[in-house]
């Protein structure tokens, strides 16, 4: 008996031992069930927060067709919605940049441009963008005979060469066509979609185009954004455009709100009901500083306000005088009048506004001088001075600043010369009647470019322009070439040699024109400060496609 419980004990140790040397066994399967262990399902991807602006803007229109509207409350809408063969990017006008054309050549002429369009490119409704639809938008333009149709006057013939370069033909040479270009109203459509809506390119457009309705509900074009909605006096609805070229805005939708009073746009803005207010008076822009979430975006503007001088002596033999028109350009007290202008602003040295391909640089600005005012006036003959007539529009005003206003600090600056000048307040019709037909001596007036080219502007103020006959500066009377500098600058390609002719005829214009430039004013804009990427620009003032919302 113990030598049985002996080696069984023996048996027990040696079965320890092996089981102290060999790997572990794997264990049995339990017989019970165990509980289930619960799984945390995968979170799911949230989905993004629709993007969406809203704008409050002034808007008294009743088309959104780029063929027909020449306004600018139309163009932030249309810029949105098309493409042109050419842009510019950023604010800066002073370069014209690809769009639709990747690349582009000149003749050596300055009259013949020929484009290469970007591939793949498709219209908002999915139909590729070819030359043919380049050649129908610019020839419905020109045959609509609208507004902005004589934008197309210069253009003399036009070919698609495939489907994918178009050449155009100028009867003169100006290579600032190209700028030109920009503008809205060189928009490209969507042919196939517009025609089945009663649009028409032929010569007869004006009479048969039907289209003008439909395009101010809706949109035909390869932009960022798709006009959606319209409800007269309420607002416009922009969504995003799947088929951009660029890729789809980060923008779901921009919605423009119609809204015509600049203190109920500052409190939407205040309450966060608007993300962006367009037109606001220069009181409620500084009633805006320092509130929370609301930035202010402020540039200078193209808008230039002047002084225009008769060169008839029949309408005032003293103001028709080149020395007694320098006389007055160094008589205006400039920085007195900046301080008047809400919202800050700048002087230029001429009627071209600052910041485009050849602006005259701000150097060129005529300063104070009394001394060498009263001295060149005692040298044209009136060393006591004279009296005139000075008539301002009662209708105008820039954010509040009215002609008014304007003319009384020019009466009291010339009073210090021993100039008199009687102040004539004429309604607006009135006035702009009386001024068109040569009819006034002297008067305050405001001006703008229509596309970013300085050449636009000597066109209108050079020597037989189509302002400087208002004041009776006819072609003949260029004795100092500002003309011929003119002409040389348009047809010149070289961007560099062309800045330089047209500083050199501003130089002339400063210095012979019958013009004294006053300002020009800052577009000041509010934000809310959630919105990113935004750039103001001074023509179309928002590009969708590079805004987004935190």
């Amino acid at each position: 008996m113990k030598r049985l419980v002996l080696l069984l004990s023996l048996a027990m140790t040696v079965s320890l031992l092996v089981s102290a040397c060999a790997p572990a066994a794997t264990p049995a399967p339990p017989t019970a069930t165990p509980v289930a262990t619960a799984t945390r399902p995968p979170e799911p991807t949230p989905t993004p927060k629709p993007q969406t602006l809203v704008v409050a803007q002034v808007s008294h229109l009743i088309s959104y067709d780029p063929g027909r509207t020449f306004e600018d409350e139309a163009w932030p809408i249309e810029h949105n919605c098309y493409s042109t063969l050419v842009t510019y990017e950023h604010g800066d006008v002073s370069k014209v940049k690809p769009d639709l054309a990747t690349s582009w050549t000149i003749s050596p002429d300055g009259k013949e441009f020929t484009f290469d369009l970007r591939p793949n490119v498709k219209f908002a409704s999915g139909n590729p963008v070819t030359a043919t639809d380049v050649l129908w938008s610019l020839n419905r333009l020109k045959n609509l005979k609208g507004n902005p149709a004589w934008m197309m006057d210069q253009v003399e013939k036009m070919e698609a060469i495939g489907d994918l370069k178009v050449r155009i033909v100028l009867s003169e040479p100006d290579t600032a066509f190209l700028a030109r270009l920009t503008a809205v109203q060189f928009s490209i459509f969507d042919s196939k979609v517009v025609e089945e809506h009663g649009g028409n390119a032929a010569e007869d457009a004006d009479q048969t185009d039907t289209a003008a309705d439909w395009l101010t509900y809706n949109s035909a074009g390869s932009g960022p954004f798709v006009l959606t909605e319209y409800v007269p006096d309420v607002g416009v609805t922009l969504e995003r455009n799947p088929n951009y070229y660029k890729g789809p805005a980060k923008l779901d939708k921009i919605i423009f709100r119609f809204i015509q009073d600049s203190t109920s746009q500052r409190l939407q803005l205040e309450r966060g009901d608007v993300d962006m207010a367009v037109d606001l008076t220069a009181e409620d822009i500084a009633s805006l500083v320092g509130k929370p979430g609301v930035k202010i975006v402020s540039k200078p503007g193209i808008l230039v306000y002047f002084l225009a001088m008769t060169m008839d002596p029949t309408f005032s033999e003293p103001l028709s005088n080149p020395k007694v028109q320098k006389a007055i350009k160094y008589a205006i007290d400039y920085e007195g009048v900046l301080k008047l202008v809400p919202g800050g602003a700048v002087h230029p040295p001429t009627i071209v506004p600052l910041g485009m391909l050849g602006s005259a640089p701000e150097s060129l600005t005529f300063k104070r001088d009394l001394a060498k005012a009263k001295q060149l006036l005692a040298e044209a003959g009136y060393p006591d001075g004279f009296k005139c007539t000075l008539t301002y529009n009662t209708g105008r005003a820039y954010k509040g600043l009215t002609d008014e206003i304007i003319v009384q600090k020019i009466q009291k600056d010339l009073a210090e010369l021993g100039i008199e000048a009687e102040l004539e307040p004429l309604e607006m019709t009135v006035e702009l009647t009386k001024e068109r037909a040569g009819e006034l001596a002297f008067i305050p007036k405001s001006w703008e470019p229509d596309w970013p080219d300085v050449g636009n502007v000597l066109d209108c103020f050079r020597p037989g322009g189509c302002f400087a006959t208002r004041m009776h500066w006819e072609a003949e009377d260029d004795a100092f070439g500002i003309r011929e500098i003119w002409a040389r600058g348009l047809a010149e390609p070289d961007p560099d040699k062309k800045a330089e002719l047209y500083i050199e005829a501003q130089k002339l214009l400063i210095e012979y024109g019958p013009y004294v430039s006053l300002f020009v004013g800052n577009q000041q804009i509010g934000i809310r400060d959630s919105v990113k990427g935004f750039d103001m620009d001074p023509w179309w003032i928002l590009n969708g496609f590079e805004v987004w919302k935190e």
